[in-house]
């Protein structure tokens, strides 16, 4: 009997011990701080049918000091990417499934999301924004933002230098113009990981991109601070110049109507109150990406097919501010400076956001288990460093929502833990 399905057994009860097993399997000699293996093996059966979610390859050893997460029923340890790194469930390479997830800064989360649920306060006041049979909400608080459709130009250019549909991309060795400590969103796709830096979507805001047969669009709003990644099988996006609630207006390609990036519907047109599907993303910076990603690409600066200074931030003062720029409707709630970030998730119609300050106010790693509805979801986060060469000063984090629940696998419990 292989090692991994005899230590299986003898965790489902099938079995009394194995010869040659490791008196312990938690840990495998990293150091977890936080709470104490559970006494005995869960009892029942346990079996590993192929649809449980594995991995490929070796996992990504965790940074000295990263945020791990500690299984406290089979002893095992799961990276940030979700891989089990040590104890039983590594040996078989689980992989636990990333829910989608975004980040916003407050006033976005506070005037898009009406009657959201706040962590660790109470929920947003309801809002019914009204509006027309023409338009989900009036038309005249559609307004434009200065530049003209198109005036940001999506990515990739018309005339880029990648195959159709790509955004120009290079291996992480060969980027050149990037700061370690700017944020970037990250995504993985298909065995593949992409970073699209803030530098690039301040000046384009949206990157519609694919890997293999998976076609997504990458949306950043500099405004509301609102990283999202949205299903792109059916459409692609462009800017259209126009703002909801200080935040980004999307057209797309394929109808012309109008999209909310942070309400995910469409505003007016043929589709309008149409949700759009959207994907795991995660926003970190540029050095823990890589780190975690140590194979990811990246945009291009130098192929992006425009005349750009993506060093620059084009928006002064804006990040640090209370300037919100446009009007809102509701007025932000001033419970955090506009600018804090939240991270969100959803499930169905229940949303919640999670205020950096408030996870930062309960240390530097945090581990929740929450339930949205009949799901479980395991939020980990972890503060990063402000770095001191990033024109983005607030809310260096890695954030990440997976599924508590792994097909195929008893229910699995999780608690923080430190790698040394």
């Amino acid at each position: 009997m292989k090692p991994a399905a005899c230590k299986l057994m003898v965790l489902a009860g099938l079995l009394g011990a194995c010869s040659n097993d490791p008196k312990t399997l938690a840990g495998k000699g990293l150091g977890l701080d936080g709470g104490t293996r559970a006494d005995g093996p869960p009892q029942g059966s346990w079996p590993l049918p192929a649809e449980t979610p594995t991995y490929a390859g070796a996992p990504v050893a965790p940074e000295p000091g990263d945020l791990v997460l500690r299984e406290t029923v089979t002893g095992s340890v799961f990276n940030l990417r979700g891989q089990a790194i040590a104890g039983p469930l590594a040996e078989m390479s689980v992989q636990l499934v990333q829910r989608p997830s975004f980040t916003s800064y407050w006033f976005g989360f506070a005037t898009l999301a009406g009657g959201a649920e706040v962590f660790g306060g109470e929920p947003l006041a309801p809002f019914e924004p009204g509006g027309t049979e023409e338009c989900l909400v009036p038309k005249d608080e559609i307004r434009s933002g200065g530049p003209p459709p198109d005036g940001i130009p999506s990515l990739p250019a018309p005339a880029g230098g990648a195959p159709s549909g790509e955004v120009p991309m290079v291996a992480a060795e060969g980027a050149t113009g990037l700061a370690e400590d700017g944020q970037v969103l990250g995504v993985f796709f298909e065995g593949e990981a992409r970073a699209y830096p803030h530098s690039v979507l301040w000046w384009h805001e949206i990157a519609n991109d694919r890997i293999g047969a998976r076609r997504f669009s990458v949306t950043y709003c500099p405004l509301t601070g609102s990283g999202l990644v949205f299903d792109g099988a059916l459409v692609t996006f462009g800017t259209s110049g126009r703002l909801y609630n200080s935040n980004l207006v999307m057209y797309d390609h394929q109808s012309e109507a109008l999209w909310s990036q942070l309400r995910r519907q469409a505003l007016c047109g043929p589709d309008r109150g149409h949700a759009l599907g959207y994907l795991p993303v995660v926003e970190t910076t540029w050095r823990k990406w890589k780190a975690l990603y140590p194979d990811t690409k990246v945009v291009d600066l130098r192929r992006t097919g425009y005349e750009r200074n993506y060093a620059r931030y084009p928006y002064g003062d804006f990040q640090s501010s209370t300037d919100v720029l446009f009007p809102t409707r509701p007025s932000p709630e001033p419970r955090f400076h506009a600018k804090d970030l939240v991270f969100v998730v959803q499930h169905g119609a229940i949303v919640r956001g999670y205020p950096y300050p408030t996870l930062d106010a309960m240390g530097e790693h945090v581990v929740l288990t929450a339930a949205l509805g009949e799901r479980e979801v395991v939020i980990a986060y972890q503060r990063l460093p402000s770095g001191a060469t990033s024109s983005e000063p607030r809310g260096k984090a890695f954030a990440v929502a997976f599924e508590a629940t792994v097909r195929g696998l008893p229910a699995l419990h999780f608690e923080r833990g430190t790698a040394p």
